[in-house]
């Protein structure tokens, strides 16, 4: 007897509902009863028919003697990944965009990607730290309602022998790439232990005497009364003004002056930085000239063959800057501890976000510092846009070299280097908002128009 009515007369299938087995919530694609016939259909591990020599397990053609015939399931078959010390059998998706586990592997990282259903469903799913995947390192999501671990293009295979991964029955001659970039970190962890933000305390730039901020003639203290400033944003922020207490960046002061303090929360994060309102004393500050580049212009310098990058931000770079002690009153701020409800007023001794000349102050400085890197010696090129740098080179070996050297000169001059950004030794970094590869031509990233909206 026939399934359902008779050609013709077939309801129309709903937004989210399944070709397959008529249940709503998903699509055909995401069927888990279309999923188990399929895993039924390709067998147990060590079933499936042997490929040729030379066979890619990640083509269409490698994935059994059947395929192509009509009314035949177009199957890959299952590749074993040793992820974080164990085997994992991955499911190959070239439409996948990352790799997917079924089971929490390790602490989660921080990181998170939305997943949008078929039912337009959202779902916030996590990533967990990078771990080692037979020879490199790779983070990947985890959804726990997945049916199976799925691997995609986001992660290549070449057979040239160089490692072994087993695909389900038999060894294939695989490897993974790029670089494992997580073990070239922990290296450089290992070897500039004090350049790195995490772990150690605030920076100082040691080859800069503190600044002198001159006011223009006949400027008067001006004293604002303070932000109103909600108890969560002071309790998720006054352990880091413990610290910085502690560092003697913050000090406890009596000024003329005084400044509203806001906190503005970093976006998706518990996290909240400090931002002084300064309009009435940047309105009594002598300008600086800029010395903060065109964007696209700066990018334009990044040579043809620069194939190799690497990205470091600096932490906090500015509050690496010494204020002189006859000009830290201009940046007195009134702070109440949420914990006793104590209110006092304190001022930076460093240069703080808010301050007109911050920008300049602190490109002027850090290039200064720069100045030294041997790049024409390293084959590799740097270029610095306030506290962002990249680094070019023509190859992985000048690339590493030179960001050995980079740290070596970061170090020495004070700077902290945020490890959580940082990308070592990529084809490909995020760099000022844009994915820097080889051979791009920036002039044409934005429309002419456009090119104003992004000076500074």
């Amino acid at each position: 007897m026939p399934r359902g009515p008779p050609p013709g007369k077939r309801k129309p299938l709903r937004r989210d509902q399944c070709a397959y087995c008529k249940e709503r919530g998903h699509w055909k694609s995401e069927c888990p009863h279309l999923l188990k016939k399929r895993t039924k259909a390709a067998g147990p591990p060590g079933h499936y028919q042997p490929q040729p020599p030379g066979t890619n397990l990640t083509s269409p053609a490698g994935a059994g003697p059947h395929q192509g015939e009509p009314g035949s399931l177009q199957l890959e078959p299952p590749v074993r990944i040793r992820v974080g010390g164990q085997a994992k059998d991955f499911m190959v998706d070239g439409s996948t965009e990352h790799s997917v586990v079924t089971q929490q592997l390790a602490p989660f990282s921080g990181k998170e990607i939305t997943d949008i259903r078929a039912t337009g469903t959202q779902t916030h799913r996590p990533f967990y730290g990078p771990q080692q995947c037979q020879l490199g390192a790779h983070e990947s999501p985890y959804p726990p309602d997945c049916p199976a671990p799925l691997t995609g293009n986001q992660i290549s295979f070449s057979a040239d022998g160089s490692s072994q991964l087993q695909s389900a029955g038999r060894p294939s001659s695989l490897t993974m790439t790029p670089a494992e970039e997580s073990v070239i970190l922990t290296e450089l962890e290992a070897e500039y232990p004090l350049v790195w933000a995490e772990g150690n305390p605030p920076g100082l730039a040691k080859n800069h005497a503190p600044i002198v901020i001159d006011l223009k003639p006949g400027a008067r203290p001006v004293k604002l009364p303070p932000c109103c400033i909600p108890p969560e944003a002071l309790l998720g922020i006054q352990t880091q003004v413990d610290r910085w207490r502690q560092h003697g960046i913050l000090v406890k002061c009596q000024s003329p002056w005084n400044a509203p303090l806001k906190l503005v929360k970093k976006p998706g994060t518990q996290e909240y930085r400090p931002l002084l309102v300064l309009k009435a004393i940047n309105k009594v500050v002598f300008p600086l000239p800029s010395a903060v580049p065109d964007k696209f212009a700066l990018l334009s310098r990044i040579p043809s063959t620069a194939t190799w990058f690497t990205y470091l931000d600096l932490k906090d770079a500015a509050f690496c800057l010494r204020v002189a002690p006859v000009s830290q009153p201009l940046f007195a701020f009134q702070w109440e501890n949420p914990h006793t409800g104590t209110k006092e007023q304190l001022t930076w001794t460093r240069l703080p976000q808010g301050f007109k000349n911050t920008l300049t102050l602190l490109s002027r400085a850090l290039a200064d510092d720069l100045a030294g890197f041997p790049a024409q010696e390293l084959n590799c090129v740097l270029l610095q846009y306030v506290d962002d740098l990249l680094l070019a080179s023509s190859t992985q070996a000048q690339c590493l070299e030179g960001t050995k050297a980079l740290l070596s000169l970061l170090t020495e001059a004070g700077y902290r280097v945020s490890k959580k950004k940082a990308q070592i030794c990529q084809r490909q970094v995020r760099y000022l908002g844009i994915d820097i590869t080889q051979g791009q031509q920036f002039e044409a990233v934005l429309p002419q128009g456009h090119l104003d909206l992004c000076e500074e």
